[in-house]
């Protein structure tokens, strides 16, 4: 099961929050576009929602 709960805090809470189990996002977006394998279908998915679809999904990320 993933938890999701507080993830917004993590980049308000530190300039220099990274996110990912490497820590090679800095941004919800780059997170999203590092995944690849099983989550493949997912990225692919967010890249094709509009710009304004894509900001209201870090938006609502970033309230989590």
């Amino acid at each position: 099961m993933l938890f999701l709960w507080g993830l917004g805090l993590v980049l308000q809470r530190s300039d220099d929050a990274r996110l990912l189990h490497d820590g090679r996002a800095s941004t919800f977006h780059e997170a999203i576009l590092w995944h690849g394998g099983e989550a493949l279908d997912a990225r692919r998915r967010y890249e094709a929602l509009s710009e304004n679809e894509q900001d209201a999904l870090i938006h609502f990320l970033k309230l989590l």
